[in-house]
This record gives C-alpha cells, sequence and structure tokens, in this order.
C-alpha cells in the first residue's frame, strides 16, 4: 500500500489509524497533508472535523489509503460523513483496509451507510508456501516447511523470522509478553465476544476432534448450537469445513460426514503448543514447553504439509483436489464387517473420465515403501462411490524425499517431494 503507484494526476496520502482520540488523528492527518502534499493553506485552516477532512477531500485527486479503518468506525459519525461525500461525486478516491474481518464486513452491509458505493472489495489471504522461501533465503527446504507450520502465510510474522528455527520458536512464541505469543488471543478479542468459549472450541479442534459432536463434547458446549460458534470462526478464516470431495449434493446440503480443522497456520500453532502451556510459559518453564513441542512437532507438520501438498497439485494441475472418505463393507473371519479408507488429495475429471489420486506423507521414503503406498493407494480406489469404467486413473505420492524417483516415475506413477513444492 505505501509502494502504491498513482495514476497521472494523482497524488497518495497513507495513513495507519491508531487507537486514539479523533481529534488526534485529524491533527496528524492535517499535518500529512501539508509535509507531504504542500498544502499550506491548512495551517491556517486546519481540518479539525471530519466534515472538513472531506469536503478538502471533495475536489482534490488525491488516493487517500486508511489502514485499520475500524479503529476509526469508533467515531459513529464517520460512515455518514463517507456516504455525503461518496454521493456527491468526489475527484478524490478512498481506499479502506482492515485486518478486523468482521468490522469490514459491516461496511459492506445493507445497513452500512456506504453499502452499494464501493467499487471492489478485496479479502486478501495468506500467501501460499512457495512465496516462503523470499522471507527467509537461507533456510533449507525442510526449515521452510516449519517456519510455514508456525507463521503461515502472514507476511507481518513472517519478517519477524531471523536466524535459526528452534531459537526463534523460544524467543517469538514460547516468551511471555512477546508479539507473536499474544496475537492470537488479541485478534480473537477484537472479533468475538465469549474469548474463553472461543478458546474451548479451538483448543478441542487442535487436540483432534473434527465432527461437531466430538467438538461440542470437548469443549463443553451443546451440540446444538455448536455450529452457531463455529461458523463464526469459518467466517474469521481460523476454521474450516471439509466435506468428502465426492460429496452428494443432498450431503452437502445436510453437511453429512463434514469434518473442522483450524485452517489458520499460526492459530493452528498457537492452539497446539502455546495456549495448552500458557502457565508453564507465563511461570518461565520454557524447557519444559520446548521438550512437547520437539516431541510433537513433526507429527503436526504432516496435517501442514498436506495442505501445502495440496496447493502444489492445485497449482501444477489446475484441477480441483479434496480429500476422499467413506465406508465399504469386506469379509473378516466370515462376517462382513465395515471399514474405513481415506484417500488425502483426490481429483475427478468426469468429461475426460480422469482421476488422480496421491497420498502425501511427511516422511523420507523409500523406494520400497513408495511402492507399497501406491499399491495400496491404487487398492482404494475402487472403494469410491462411482463407477470406475473407461476411466484413466493416475496415482503418486508426495512425501518430503523419495529414493529412486525417476525410477518411479519411469512406471507412471506421480511422484513428488519438498522439492518439488
Amino acid at each position: 500500500l505505501k509502494q502504491l503507484k498513482s495514476p497521472k494526476g494523482f497524488r497518495k496520502i497513507y495513513y495507519l489509524v491508531k487507537e486514539q482520540p479523533i481529534e488526534k488523528t485529524l491533527e496528524e492527518l492535517n499535518n500529512k497533508f501539508i509535509k507531504e502534499l504542500n498544502e499550506l493553506s491548512l495551517v491556517d485552516t486546519p481540518l479539525n472535523s471530519i466534515n472538513k477532512l472531506f469536503d478538502f477531500l471533495i475536489d482534490k485527486k488525491i488516493i487517500f489509503i486508511l489502514d485499520e479503518f475500524p479503529l476509526l468506525m469508533k467515531e459513529k459519525s464517520i460512515l455518514g460523513h463517507m456516504q455525503e461525500f461518496l454521493d456527491n461525486k468526489p475527484k478524490s478516491v478512498i481506499i479502506l483496509c482492515g485486518s478486523y474481518l468482521s468490522a469490514m464486513e459491516k461496511i459492506k452491509n445493507y445497513s452500512s451507510p456506504i453499502y452499494g458505493r464501493r467499487m471492489i472489495s478485496l479479502k486478501v489471504q495468506p500467501m501460499s508456501f512457495k512465496n516462503i522461501k523470499s522471507f527467509s533465503e537461507k533456510s533449507n527446504k525442510e526449515e521452510l516447511i516449519k517456519i510455514y507450520g508456525a507463521l503461515g502465510g502472514i507476511p507481518e510474522y513472517l519478517l519477524k523470522y531471523s536466524g535459526n528455527f528452534n531459537d526463534f520458536i523460544k524467543t517469538n512464541l514460547f516468551k511471555k509478553d512477546s508479539y507473536l505469543y499474544e496475537e492470537a488471543e488479541f485478534l480473537l478479542r477484537y472479533e468475538l465476544r465469549d474469548l474463553s468459549l472461543y478458546n474451548s472450541i479451538l483448543k478441542s479442534i487442535a487436540s483432534g476432534c473434527a465432527t461437531l459432536n466430538e467438538i461440542a463434547q470437548k469443549s463443553y458446549v451443546e451440540k446444538n448450537v455448536i455450529i452457531k460458534y463455529i461458523n463464526m470462526l469459518i467466517g474469521l478464516d481460523i476454521v474450516k469445513k471439509e466435506l468428502p470431495y465426492l460429496s452428494t449434493k443432498k450431503e452437502k446440503l445436510k453437511e453429512r460426514g463434514a469434518l473442522y480443522f483450524i485452517k489458520d497456520n499460526y492459530f493452528n500453532f498457537y492452539y497446539n503448543f502455546i495456549y495448552p502451556f500458557k502457565e508453564e510459559i507465563d511461570l518461565g518453564y520454557i524447557d519444559k514447553v520446548f521438550n512437547y513441542f520437539n516431541k510433537n512437532y513433526n507429527t503436526y507438520l504432516g496435517y501442514i504439509f498436506e495442505e501445502t501438498a495440496k496447493q502444489f497439485i492445485i497449482g501444477k494441475y489446475k484441477m480441483n483436489f479434496g480429500r476422499q472418505w467413506g465406508n465399504y463393507k469386506s469379509k473378516k473371519n466370515g462376517k462382513i464387517e465395515t471399514f474405513t479408507y481415506e484417500i488425502d488429495l483426490l481429483s475427478i475429471n468426469q468429461e475426460a473420465k480422469e482421476i488422480i489420486a496421491l497420498e502425501v506423507k511427511w516422511k523420507d521414503l523409500s523406494y520400497q515403501k513408495t511402492k507399497n503406498i501406491l499399491s495400496e493407494l491404487k487398492n482404494k480406489i475402487q472403494y469410491l462411490p462411482l463407477k470406475l469404467d473407461g476411466y484413466k486413473i493416475t496415482v503418486g505420492v508426495i512425501s518430503k524425499s523419495v529414493k529412486n524417483k525417476r525410477r518411479i516415475k519411469n512406471n507412471n506413477f506421480l511422484v513428488f517431494d519438498l522439492r518439488d513444492l
């Protein structure tokens, strides 16, 4: 935003809104216009009210960027003044930015004074894994996954990373009063009312609860109301809902078989390794917390790597991939029993009659182990609720590393490793 190029004839002002009285904000803006745009008339007639600010902008060719705008919405009249300003066909352009999603959504609501007056809305998503290296050029491939697992794709967090990964975790995430130690709950506190309830839900999901019933039981929230709270977290891009890739329209409508996961990597890390140990961290028992982290982080990275692999494979094939799971019946010990199957990444092109299925493993795989995984995956395909006649079926694996990778690929399998990602 600070480097945004202005069209010919336009000047630009970027202002980061702060938690302070409106009078102080207007004074700072007035000084900015004088200093950066040479508007000397504002020395004698300062912009000491919101009304005067918009009157000043109306016939000027200025791109006016207000960052963290929700903090300014505490001044209740501002959207009303902005409505009047926009209705008078101003020459200036206003860009409103904010990291508090619920507040930014209110600006677009039907009840908002400026409803229907915006030119465009952009929801900026976290960066994908392939962009992380530009923030840490010296890190090796495995360390980049570790960084991504803790910080996700948020530039502000990634800019804080430097040096050794373990040292960074100790000093920036396991240290009382550090920025990243407090950030998750600070963000939730701004967006949500009952922080303790949401903490309980997120801790439950982080611990492995994935169905509504499991989450409700673990977080001590009634099942008939848990969905309301989870939907709020989904709206904030913290939690995601997954249905089997081959769910029918009826199943999607009823959300039958839906599973819930923490979508944001930083929040996922926070509720796995920080929130459950806040008492120990506050008391300074960092070594105890770090030992737990050391023992369990590699397992946690399995989920992170699966999401990273999904980003990669969607980008490579320009096809939608998803996880597929379900049940099948088979005879065991003379009895018909029900078993479950799961395919990490599945894509089906019904027009081209093509199926691509992949297993994702955060492991260093030997040649034989890779062959076994591919054989098992081929076997799982038969359990798909789909008639397979005439389909071309391709299976593959994505892992940390694969021995004899080229030899396996020569047998018409897909094989990708961390280097490809």
